[in-house]
């Protein structure tokens, strides 16, 4: 509001009153409803902090949605008509609005549909460029209001916002009849410059460096970070140093490297670029796996499967026990791996032969046999496909966390919270496009009891393809996965498939809301190879009839290795393999 418009509203109301002290309140502008269907309320005024500017109503140049009903389409929420909707159902639906260039937002005002009435949860995101998104605010609305109510937060330089929906405290409608963004039109932060050109040949037995130069208009202090980093190299966040010395096993190729530095609100980045290690007589041989380097082991789980003996790190076999082999098999690092080789047929072996697993569950586990909600993990791992694997009919789950129910409220066991698996095939026209591709599901549900059937609800349910499969058999294909458990949408999950990032999603439930925390199993899980009697829960469905796991090769064989698992921020470089 400009200086003349408060001098004129004040003078207004001194002549009508007598002389008042306080803050300087607005009404929202009058909207085209009855007057009795209006709940007029005055809004304070955002107060700038000192040396900034006002904070002002932004200009929003375009709206979308990723569904609405009927007539309930996105472009009500800017008509500034309380009467109009757009509307969404289910949790995670959002409406995203575009500024048309980057702008500095400070505040979201959301006006919601029978907002007097009930109250609604929901999430805000910003985003730079549409895809990559960030969490800045969650909270539920009052539920005694029509008009908008806003939503502060830090500041924060975007071109996109999103408003999640989670639902209501009636039904998982997600209403909203008006949006306001709130900032400045000019910018408060200029990008970080990097700059630098890496050598591209290092020596095996001599040191490599490479130095990148960064700068900021700004003065703001810098962070660095890289991807695909060389398993025989360092690098330093706080200088942007990449150094290291290989060695005879690390020579080879080195793709895909990518080196970036944020000011926490922009980011710039040099790459990709390749390092080659060569010998140092000109010889320049095929890479092999390199052996570990050194590994921050604070707050960690190490099981390389070098001594055989698993229950040492926290395992218990889950079904069938997964056989550490000998130096004849492929390994990844050292000398031995887990061998994971189920049989459909072969119940002398395992009364279970679709499971054969290792849970991290027993007292050696320690602070990880349950994980903790609120609490940040990594988990790596390298898995094997043997070179006769053949692409499934039904899903093969190689890597899971799982709910512990309760079952003194009458909970049994639920889907898995987070998978990593190879989709089977499917007869739904909507799953086509997760057919043999590696998949990671995710789960959560807020809700104290979470109801179990042959039709299964979560208020959070993904299904995220990320590479295909079939190109990986016969080769070590490298994961991470760095994961929040919270049942509330705050968690996250980021996948690496051979140190690329492949998954990114924020703002999402990754647990149930149980008394005690998941546990991770690793091997290999064929659920649909379950015949009836196999389950202890009565309301599943019978698994076997399932027409492509009648069909689908009988047996599976893969090989695990290099599994690390570690607590905290910043963990990639102790856990990746």
């Amino acid at each position: 509001m400009s200086s003349l418009k408060k001098t004129l509203l004040v003078l207004f109301l001194l002549s009508l009153v007598a002389p008042l002290s306080g803050c300087i309140t607005q009404q929202l502008p009058a909207t085209p409803l009855e007057e009795e269907e209006v709940v007029r309320e005055e809004v304070e005024e955002p107060v700038a902090d000192e040396g900034e500017h006002e904070p002002e109503p932004l200009e929003i140049v375009d709206v979308a949605a990723n569904d609405h009903r009927n007539e309930h389409v996105p472009a009500n929420t800017l008509d500034r008509d309380l009467s109009t909707r757009w509307s969404a159902s289910g949790d995670g639906a959002w409406i995203r609005f575009d500024l048309g260039e980057p702008h500095t937002l400070t505040a979201v005002a959301i006006a919601w549909y029978k907002g007097d009435e009930r109250s609604a949860e929901f999430d805000i995101e910003v985003s730079d460029d549409g895809d990559r998104w960030i969490y800045v605010y969650g909270g539920v609305s009052s539920g005694e209001r029509l008009t908008p109510e806003r939503h502060s937060f830090p500041s924060v330089t975007a071109r996109y916002v999103r408003i999640v929906g989670h639902g209501n405290s009636e039904n998982m409608w997600n209403s909203i009849t008006e949006v306001e963004l709130w900032g400045h039109d000019e910018l408060s932060n200029h990008a970080p410059k990097i700059t630098g050109v890496a050598a591209p040949v290092a020596t095996v037995g001599e040191e490599y460096r490479f130095q990148v130069e960064a700068t900021d208009p700004d003065g703001d202090a810098l962070i660095f970070g890289i991807e695909n980093k060389p398993l025989w190299a360092t690098f330093d966040t706080t200088t942007g140093l990449l150094s290291g010395t290989p060695g005879n096993g690390d020579v080879g190729k080195f793709e895909g490297i990518v080196i970036s530095v944020t000011d926490g609100w922009e980011r710039d980045h040099i790459g990709p670029f390749s390092i080659t290690v060569r010998q140092g007589d000109g010889r320049n041989n095929s890479a092999s796996i390199p052996m570990p380097s050194s590994r921050n082991r604070e707050g960690m789980i190490e099981e390389t499967f070098e001594t055989g003996d698993y229950a040492a790190s926290g395992f218990n076999a889950s079904g069938a026990p997964p056989v550490v082999t000998a130096d004849s098999h492929p390994v990844f690092e050292g000398n031995r791996s887990l061998q994971i080789f189920l049989d459909r047929y072969d119940r002398k072996a395992s009364p279970s032969p679709y499971r054969r697993e290792l849970k991290l569950v027993n007292k050696n586990a320690g602070i990880f046999r349950n994980l903790r909600y609120g609490k940040e993990y990594w988990v790596g791992f390298a898995i094997y496909l043997a070179d006769d694997y053949q692409m499934p009919g039904t899903s093969d789950i190689l890597f899971q966390l799982h709910d512990v129910p309760d079952q003194h409220l009458g909970e049994s066991y639920k889907n898995p919270n987070l998978t990593l698996r190879i989709n089977g095939k499917s007869r739904k026209e909507s799953r086509q496009h997760l057919v043999h591709q590696w998949v990671v599901t995710i789960k959560g549900d807020h809700r104290e009891f979470t109801p179990t059937g042959t039709k299964r609800y979560y208020p959070t349910s993904l299904s995220i393809p990320v590479a295909p499969a079939a190109p990986d058999v016969g080769r070590w294909v490298t994961w991470v996965f760095n994961f929040k458990v919270t049942w509330k949408p705050q968690g996250f999950v980021r996948v690496w498939k051979d140190g690329e990032l492949v998954l990114e999603r924020y703002g999402i439930r990754t647990a149930f809301n149980d008394v005690v925390g998941p546990y991770l199993n690793i091997g290999s899980y064929k659920p649909d190879w379950k015949r009836p009697g196999d389950s202890k829960n009565p309301n599943l469905t019978n698994h076997w009839q399932n027409p492509f796991a009648a069909s689908e090769v009988p047996s599976r064989l893969s090989y695990l290795d290099a599994f690390r698992i570690a607590i905290g921020p910043d963990r990639y470089d102790d856990v990746a393999p």
